[in-house]
């Protein structure tokens, strides 16, 4: 005999009654379906060894702390701590230079809590739960990371609740991502329980100093990337990222439960690894000359961060260094120009000239910058109009060149982007020309 077949009304009335067991109050997804045990009390314990219930006044959720030593020996689960060495010499000082924010100058390393949450998707918005929040923070010789679970969501309350308690301890925070993402998603959870913020604190978000230093030479900026090949972690048995999601809704349907455990050393390493890249990020800018950081694309990036605090005899360091180990012809000129604006700044005309020279001579075709500013020198500084009148014209040429050439060329191309436009020239031209006609007229005799 065939198996009987559900009607249209036996799903009716199935999905009715689900919608009675889930009216008015919040529900456990391991009460929908369960096509095995959901893990339950101690089976969570002995799914994942150290992992206890956490009471707060909301009720329990579960912990998880994992202390990981700054010399680079791995734990039981793998993780590890690299460049140990450069997050013990971090100083509240580098860490206010790497976060622009003068906050961070007076805070003790200890007083930094290195966040990083796993969630229930990538939307974000009220349907979108954190299930796994990581504190980390340095204790000693050690590294110590926290881990908040919420095995199911009834104990949301709780989650938020230890949050809140715990992260009355630190009085700022580091992240990758985490003001764009992290952050905002606990804000509404935190909102929907009607719990104060705890998230108002001085952020380094991380994301935005990976992407300035090595965009140019990373596939794609994103954690596991930056931490394979600039902290040169490998790690020997990992979770896709992707996947985090689907295997949290299947843990609290009792199904596969065992592939939390990855999920658990994946969300650990991650932050490890972020307190790692902050003591990179230190050595960084307290070395810059040092090998580890000879890449070209690192030396412009540390310009960067140089000159926007103010340290410009750093920041043209490195640009001298990144221009002797560059061999692209475009970002030789690039550089080359920052560097004469550092010069032009410093009223330092003979060294800013000569290379609005080299690079009118050599530079890559098309490029209008440095006859406009070999131009400006001639006739604000040096009082040659004549000379000056024939760089503008050859800086005409050069855009009618470089427009000829952007019809032809993607949006992206390097030479989309016109420094001066040609009614600027014409200007220019105009005014310069009117100025050698009565530098002439003085020159006649009378």
């Amino acid at each position: 005999m065939r198996p009987h077949s559900p009607t249209s009304q036996d799903k009716q009335e199935r999905q009715r009654a689900l919608l009675a067991k889930l009216e008015g109050r919040l529900f456990r997804a391991s009460q929908l379906e369960k096509p095995t045990t959901a893990p339950q009390g101690p089976a969570i314990a002995q799914l994942i060894p150290g992992l206890e219930p956490h009471e707060t006044p909301s009720g329990a959720v579960w912990k998880l702390a994992l202390r990981v030593s700054l010399d680079g020996r791995p734990t039981r689960q793998g993780v590890r701590f690299p460049y140990g060495e450069e997050a013990r010499a971090l100083r509240p000082d580098l860490v206010a230079e790497l976060a622009g924010d003068e906050e961070f100058r007076g805070l003790p390393l200890e007083a930094v809590a290195f966040l990083d949450a796993e969630t229930t998707g990538l939307s974000g918005g009220t349907g979108t739960y954190v299930f796994l929040v990581g504190l980390g923070h340095f204790q000693g010789e050690d590294f110590v990371v926290e881990q908040y679970f919420m095995r199911d969501y009834d104990q949301e309350a709780p989650l938020v609740e230890a949050l809140r308690r715990r992260m009355a301890d630190f009085e700022a925070i580091v992240s990758y991502n985490g003001k764009a993402f992290d952050v905002p998603l606990l804000r509404t959870r935190f909102v929907l329980h009607r719990a104060p913020s705890a998230w108002e604190k001085p952020h380094l978000d991380l994301l935005g100093l990976a992407r300035r230093l090595w965009r140019k030479r990373l596939a794609d900026c994103s954690l596991p990337t930056v931490e394979r090949d600039i902290l040169g972690v490998r790690r020997v048995s990992d979770v896709n990222g992707a996947m985090v999601p689907r295997i949290y809704f299947d843990f609290v349907r009792g199904v596969r439960v065992e592939r939390m455990i990855p999920v658990f050393d994946h969300h650990a390493q991650d932050i490890v690894s972020l307190a790692s890249l902050l003591g990179r990020l230190g050595r960084m800018i307290e070395s810059p000359s040092h090998p580890d950081f000879a890449y070209p694309s690192d030396q412009m990036g540390l310009a960067k961060l140089f000159e926007q605090s103010g340290k410009s005899d750093c920041a043209m360091a490195c640009l001298e260094e990144a221009l002797h180990r560059l061999r692209d012809p475009l970002m030789i000129h690039q550089v080359s120009m920052r560097l004469a604006g550092f010069y032009k700044r410093r009223s330092q005309w003979e060294e800013a000239s000569a290379i609005w020279e080299a690079q009118i001579k050599s530079g890559p075709p098309g490029q209008v910058e440095p006859y406009v500013e070999l131009a400006k020198y001639y006739e604000h500084r040096a009082k040659d109009y004549a000379r000056a009148l024939r760089l503008v014209k050859e800086a005409i040429r050069a855009l009618e060149f470089r427009e000829e050439m952007e019809s032809s060329l993607s949006p992206s191309d390097p030479f989309s982007e016109t420094v001066t436009g040609m009614d600027d020239l014409l200007h220019r031209l105009q005014r310069l020309e009117a100025r050698q006609e009565r530098h002439e007229a003085k020159a006649r005799p009378v």
